[in-house]
């Protein structure tokens, strides 16, 4: 029997030490989060904060949102200065942080 892990909301702590689909909730393939790794702890996991994919539902904040270029914008992760109802379809934002 697998143990139930509570999964970690946008903008808790993640690690790579749990299962891709445990590290954050709806972290599984195709879903809306995903861990932003920043470090690694003492036994050299990864580890760092969930967030929302880009153009996905689920902030609150902007600081919910994966990438520096994102905001929150009536729930879904938007480009700087896009409207989330014009467009949530958009390319995926690129930056120099590992997601998994």
């Amino acid at each position: 029997v697998k143990p139930t892990l509570s999964c970690a909301q946008p903008g808790e702590w993640c690690t790579s030490a749990h299962l891709k689909e445990d590290r954050c909730c709806n972290g599984y393939h195709g879903g809306n989060t995903r861990c932003r790794y920043t470090g690694h702890d003492w036994n050299n996991h990864k580890i760092g904060h969930c967030c929302v994919k880009p153009s996905k539902y689920g902030c609150v904040l902007d600081s919910d949102c994966c990438g520096d270029t994102r905001i929150c914008s009536d729930g879904y992760c938007v480009r700087d200065g896009r409207n989330a109802n014009i467009n949530v379809n958009m390319d995926q934002n690129k930056n120099q942080n590992e997601y998994v």
